[in-house]
């Protein structure tokens, strides 16, 4: 079994974490590998396009379906993007923390954050202002309650656990597909979704029915 100080096991959980919360809100991924003991990556099923982005801004969360559910995996994805720190942080502490890596993954996150209060701040995304820290007072909130969220949902018993498995199987096998994952996770009763609706309902969004 992997020493949990070990670096290379402390990536394969930070990479597990992304895989576990993106499997829990219906996120599904390609894969996902360690590459070597500092670098992993999850490849996601689908991830934010220009395309997407484009009928966002041009369509109101108000009247438009299709932007409400682009606007839920957007809040999804920004609790995947900060998953893999909080799991990190959680089980193997703070010693092979890589500061570089977390900061893409919060870049990626601020970036979901700003687009989805784009139509009562929208300079927040038009000028780019989430790029700077502290400048956009919402994202600062709302990531702040993001990372609440996704913390104490990684901290339950049969999430950490699911994260903890995966990052064993992860450090032998080094990639493992989404077909593999799901059924990985399904046998330990850690359902694809399953968090869904409880992330965005806790974030302020209205789940019923779901879409």
């Amino acid at each position: 079994m992997p020493n949990p100080i070990y670096v290379g096991y402390a990536t394969a959980v930070h990479e597990s974490g992304h895989a576990v919360i993106s499997h829990v809100l219906g996120r599904g991924l390609i894969h996902v590998a360690l590459l070597d003991d500092q670098r992993g990556e999850v490849v996601p099923m689908c991830s934010l396009c220009d395309a997407c982005v484009e009928y966002y801004q041009a369509h109101s969360i108000e009247n438009h379906d299709h932007t409400r559910r682009i606007q839920k995996n957007l809040r999804c994805d920004s609790a995947v993007a900060v998953a893999g720190e909080i799991a990190e942080r959680l089980i193997c502490g703070q010693t092979n923390i890589d500061p570089k890596e977390i900061a893409r993954d919060l870049e990626l996150s601020k970036s979901r954050a700003s687009l989805q209060h784009l139509w009562t701040e929208s300079d927040c995304w038009v000028l780019g202002k989430w790029k700077v820290d502290g400048e956009c007072s919402t994202c600062v909130d709302y990531l702040i309650k993001l990372k609440l969220v996704v913390r104490q949902i990684t901290d339950e018993q049969e999430i950490r656990s699911a994260i903890e498995a995966l990052a064993h199987q992860l450090s032998e096998r080094k990639r493992l597909y989404e077909p593999e994952v799901s059924e990985f996770l399904s046998e330990r009763e850690v359902e694809s979704g399953s968090k869904r609706n409880q992330v965005l309902s806790r974030l302020g969004v209205e789940t019923t029915p779901p879409i």
